[in-house]
């Protein structure tokens, strides 16, 4: 993705002669006129935008890339590069790119240039003039590989069907998670070749554990190397016997303790009441209250209605997904189209319905009826500020360790998740079955007892 502004936009299209009558003025005997389209005419403006609207639909529907510099160009389409044909769209977005400093490499010598890309793995490669791919994993970094090239031919001789299918087998956040963690171990040795050594995966092991890594997180970047072992059929230096042994003993060096408690329905009403002396403005007063709210009865994960970043906003909850039904005049429910969720691998919609409580103050529906009368947005991220923006995860953090401190309880023990642990245990604390729990909240494993905290909850 890139942009250019056009020098002097209007002055490059001609007058046609017949119009010069239009566009001059007399003095002295003399007719002067313009013989390009001049700035300031009412109509220069939609002309130029027909013309460069006509210049983009060429380019989008006729060519896959192109580029300019000063008065020279080029555009190409993909399947005009024979040997692009079996390459994911990373190498061809990074194509253009390097055919651009390829040809004007001279004009641009010791100038400084500053490539624009929408592409996740084309801008650390810009960044570090290196790439590595693994079906969809991406690495920021290179690696030698002393394996000759054999098991990397299994990619060259794979059908693109083949290909796409394995693209897809892991989820975004995944390949996320793995590229941070190659990312991680590089910085830590650059000179790695792969197959990665044993001694090399223990060491990086020790490392992890002297920066205070839990077991559960140096296995999660241990997952990150055995994936590129695996799919290059290569041996995996994390599943020997002394990895495992090493591993085992992080975790028995310092036990894994989650602190987190859950945010039961006691603590939630106190937590409601405190935004009135925590959040002065009314508008995110009431954007928190129904947040807080719907986190609790859906079960949401905190990341499925607030943001970490802006290029993540479509992943939320969004506003049109959410509508409200009536029995009579009386609010009776809302219901919620749930499109993306960490287990939702199938992309298939998931409904949520919420009933109303009839005269509670702490009514999820009525609340979140209110705050979108207050909103009055009809598109985009369920939760938005008053300027228009999705409510950002580290904000609503925020405001939720300010509310745990105003009624005496210790923040960090309180985060985003509590509100799932404090579901799941209310749940279980009614009866609920540990099937009707485990659908409630959307989990595909028995991960969901972990989040039962019987003994903290207080009726």
């Amino acid at each position: 993705m890139a942009k250019t502004d056009i020098k002097d936009a209007f002055r490059i299209i001609p007058i046609h002669p017949d119009d010069y009558k239009l566009l001059g003025f007399s003095w002295q005997g003399a007719f002067y006129h313009d013989k390009c389209l001049p700035m300031g005419a009412s109509s220069s403006y939609q002309i130029f935008e027909s013309l460069s609207q006509s210049l983009q639909w060429a380019m989008y529907s006729k060519f896959n890339a192109a580029g300019v510099l000063n008065t020279e160009w080029f555009a190409l389409r993909w399947d005009t590069v024979p040997e692009l044909d079996h390459h994911q769209i990373a190498i061809k977005e990074l194509f253009p790119i390097v055919l651009a400093l390829e040809i004007w490499g001279r004009l641009l010598e010791n100038k400084k240039i500053l490539f624009m890309s929408d592409n996740e793995a084309v801008v650390p490669v810009t960044n570090k003039q290196s790439i590595s791919i693994t079906g969809r994993l991406h690495s920021s970094s290179s690696f030698e590989s002393n394996t000759n090239g054999g098991s990397c031919g299994i990619f060259k001789n794979l059908s693109p069907v083949c290909r796409q299918l394995l693209s897809s087998s892991l989820s975004q956040s995944s390949v996320n998670a793995y590229r941070h963690a190659w990312d991680m171990l590089l910085a830590w040795k650059p000179n790695l070749s792969l197959p990665v050594s044993v001694v090399d995966v223990c060491n990086y092991i020790g490392n992890l554990f002297l920066k205070n890594y839990s077991a559960s997180s140096i296995a999660s970047h241990l997952s990150a190397v055995s994936y590129v072992h695996k799919i290059l059929d290569l041996q995996d230096p994390t599943q020997t016997f002394i990895t495992k042994k090493i591993l085992k003993g992080c975790q028995a060096s310092v036990p894994m303790r989650d602190t987190r408690l859950p945010i039961t329905p006691y603590i939630l009403r106190k937590l409601l009441n405190a935004l009135a002396h925590t959040v002065p403005q009314y508008f995110l007063r009431t954007l928190l209250r129904a947040l807080f709210l719907l986190a609790f009865h859906a079960f949401l994960r905190l990341g499925e209605v607030a943001v970490k970043s802006l290029q993540k906003s479509h992943l939320v909850l969004q506003r049109q997904d959410v509508t409200f039904e009536y029995d009579g005049p009386k609010l009776a429910s809302v219901q919620i189209i749930m499109r993306e969720h960490k287990t939702n691998k199938d992309h298939a919609p998931l409904v949520i319905s919420l009933q109303a409580i009839p005269d509670s103050p702490f009514c999820p529906v009525n609340a979140l009826f209110v705050y979108l009368n207050c909103s009055k947005h009809t598109s985009g991220p369920l939760f938005q500020t008053i300027d228009a923006l999705p409510i950002s995860y580290s904000k609503v953090s925020a405001h939720l360790k300010s509310a745990v401190q105003f009624i005496g309880l210790y923040p960090k023990n309180f985060k985003g998740h509590s509100f799932r642990f404090g579901a799941a245990t209310y749940a279980a604390s009614l009866g609920f079955s540990e099937n009707l729990i485990q659908k409630l909240g959307r989990w595909n494993s028995d991960a969901f007892r972990r989040y039962i905290r019987i003994n903290s909850f207080k009726l």
